[in-house]
């Protein structure tokens, strides 16, 4: 009797441990399950980035070729507020024709803005910093003297600006006199509008430049008078720019070369853009991924492009605004 309750217990104790041993396998399983499942979407969502960065970066290289195509077949690409053609690429999404690089399974939103209309800080003389930023001449001095000069060796101290945001970074200007300039950042100023620093030339297009800008390169009341001017006909030269400005050149903010030819650093046609672009990556209408680049493009004459900019970054999927940059933009989107 008492052997048989032994077995009994026993028996029963084995069912135990194997039941117990069952439900830790479960367990186990049901982790395991869950892990690759989350791999899985892990997986997805890595594949997805990788799809919004292409489309990002593809739609960018796009537009560098359409702004290349139009600078070798004589069309200014002069993306400001007095030259209203649309680059075909831009075009085609406004008629609603299709577009050879948008997909399936993705959404681009593209935006040029013309760099050249900027004012470069890298290489601005003393006045015409002194005039654009507010300071008074020994802090304009004193920032034009911690840059390189062309065509010399660099000083210990002296170094390019990366992007305007040096100019507080560098303690020349305290943050909220920046942000009073610029209400919208990279609306007036830029540093990346020259392909060749130790070699600038032509990176200020009057023709589209603001008219804060072109006060503070020539004077106030020039700048009222080349604006108006503009509007009416192109300024093609520098000998229109002076009949535009109804001024004496020696007027301006500008050193000017003995033999009366233009500045170096006026363009009367734009060669630098901003390229801002968001893609998203989708599958059956659901975003997954998103993803921002921003580039800066400088075409030479034969249009051959350098980038002097080039950022990437994660941008949020519920966004359906247009990129920045900014207000004199032509945007387009690309959605199937």
């Amino acid at each position: 009797m008492n052997m048989a309750r032994r077995e009994h217990k026993q028996r029963g104790a084995a069912l135990i441990i194997a039941l117990g041993m069952l439900a830790v396998f479960a367990a186990l399983g049901t982790a395991y399950l869950g892990y690759m499942v989350l791999e899985q979407q892990r997986s997805q969502d890595y594949l997805a980035e990788v799809q919004a960065r292409q489309l990002a970066e593809r739609a960018v290289w796009a537009a560098v070729g359409e702004l290349q195509t139009a600078l070798t077949n004589g069309e200014a690409p002069a993306l400001g507020a007095h030259d209203e053609q649309l680059l075909p690429l831009y075009r085609a999404v406004i008629e609603g024709t299709p577009e050879p690089w948008s997909r399936r399974d993705g959404w681009v939103r593209l935006a040029i803005e013309d760099e050249s209309a900027k004012l470069n800080i890298n290489h601005a003389s003393p006045r015409v910093l002194q005039a654009m930023l507010g300071v008074d001449g020994d802090k304009a001095r004193s920032i034009r003297s911690q840059v390189p000069r062309p065509g010399e060796a660099p000083g210990p101290e002296q170094r390019w600006f990366a992007s305007v945001d040096g100019l507080v970074e560098r303690g020349f200007l305290t943050a909220e006199a920046l942000a009073q300039l610029e209400p919208r950042r990279g609306a007036l100023l830029t540093a990346d509008s020259v392909a060749d620093n130790l070699a600038p030339k032509a990176y200020l297009n009057v023709y589209t430049a603001s008219k804060e800008v072109l006060a503070a390169v020539f004077n106030p009341e020039a700048a009222e008078r080349i604006v108006a001017s503009r509007a009416q006909a192109p300024i093609t030269d520098f000998a229109g720019l002076v009949q535009a400005a109804q001024a004496d050149p020696t007027t301006f903010n500008l050193d000017l070369p003995a033999d009366g030819s233009a500045p170096s650093e006026l363009a009367f046609q734009s060669r630098s853009f901003r390229i801002a672009c968001e893609a998203k990556a989708r599958k059956e209408g659901e975003s997954l991924a998103a993803c921002r680049v921003e580039a800066v493009v400088v075409l030479s004459d034969t249009g051959v492009a350098k980038i002097t900019y080039w950022k990437e970054m994660p941008a949020a999927l519920a966004d359906e605004e247009a990129p920045e940059p900014g207000s004199d933009t032509q945007q387009a989107v690309a959605e199937s």
